[in-house]
């Protein structure tokens, strides 16, 4: 886009949407990149109620926004509203991006992305690593999917809720289900003392404020040859990632997550590939400075 177009480019608007929404930092880093990168849109966050939802969709199909980012509790409810999902969204179940293009609205996940971009950012190579997730939400799904398109060795899954585990393992193809096997919460304990799992991803609630003394494993299972991440970002360094680090092992904190999926829907928006590597510390530096004050 020339500097031209870019001065005669309406201003569109974006924002988040769920119920709370108060606590988000999706505004603060997407204006941020939206002011790096002159782009032509301004991003807020409204609070939009489960009885809002339908009107406020009508509102995107209507052009009043040229998209949203979607968060809980709509990411399963936003999908009858819309009129198509990219792959990953459907095979997914959720959708956390949703464009508006002259009245259709197409609905994404950008969580993959996210996180295989976080992984690559820190230097990790999941290929033939065996890799053990904590929880089966949402978040675990986005790993799942991850971990198996980089070529992750066996998976395991470990949730406190073992049904929920094996709803999500069987959302897999065939193939795909080989390579993930479901252990229970306690057996998490005993495949750790092996030491065939070298990545441990907490994608549970575990450590998250204000619960910051709690955490999915004791101390004494980490080890220096581990690698420890936690998708949890607030705070920013959580006990499973501080125990984790005292043993030796290789942290991620969870932050750089958000920010990579954020950055991934903002170019589905613009539709131009954003190189934030010259801004990313300062970027990080900010939310982490905001996270303080939630």
């Amino acid at each position: 886009m020339s500097v031209r177009e870019k001065a005669s480019s309406p201003v569109q608007r974006l924002a988040v949407i769920g119920d709370p929404i108060s606590h988000s930092l999706s505004p603060l880093m997407q204006n941020f990149l939206i002011a790096h990168f002159d782009l032509p849109f301004q991003y807020e966050a409204l609070r939009v109620s489960v009885n809002e939802l339908p009107a406020v969709i009508a509102r995107l199909r209507r052009g009043e926004f040229a998209g949203v980012n979607v968060t809980i509790p709509h990411k399963q409810a936003i999908i009858p509203l819309l009129d198509d999902l990219e792959e990953g969204a459907q095979r997914m179940g959720a959708v956390n991006t949703v464009i508006s293009s002259n009245g259709v609205l197409l609905g994404h996940n950008t969580d993959v992305i996210g996180f295989q971009r976080t992984l690559e950012s820190a230097g990790i190579n999941v290929a033939q690593e065996e890799v053990l997730v904590l929880g089966a939400g949402g978040a675990a799904a986005a790993v799942l999917f991850s971990l198996l398109e980089m070529g992750a060795g066996m998976i395991y899954i470990s949730n406190r809720d073992r049904v929920r585990a094996e709803r999500l393992r069987k959302t897999f193809s065939e193939e795909d289900q080989e390579r993930v096997r479901i252990i229970s919460w306690p057996e998490r304990l005993e495949l750790l003392q092996m030491p065939a799992v070298s990545i441990i991803i907490n994608a549970t609630s575990l450590g998250m404020l204000p619960n910051v003394a709690t955490s999915p494993l004791p101390a004494s299972a980490f080890r220096p040859d581990m690698t420890a991440i936690d998708l949890v970002y607030n705070p920013y360094e959580t006990k499973f990632l501080r125990e984790a680090k005292q043993a030796g092992a290789k942290t991620v904190p969870g932050l750089p997550m958000l920010i990579y999926q954020g950055v991934a829907a903002l170019e589905l928006w613009s539709r131009q590939r954003l190189d934030i590597a010259e801004v990313y510390d300062l970027l990080e530096k900010q939310l982490t400075a905001a996270l303080r004050n939630i």
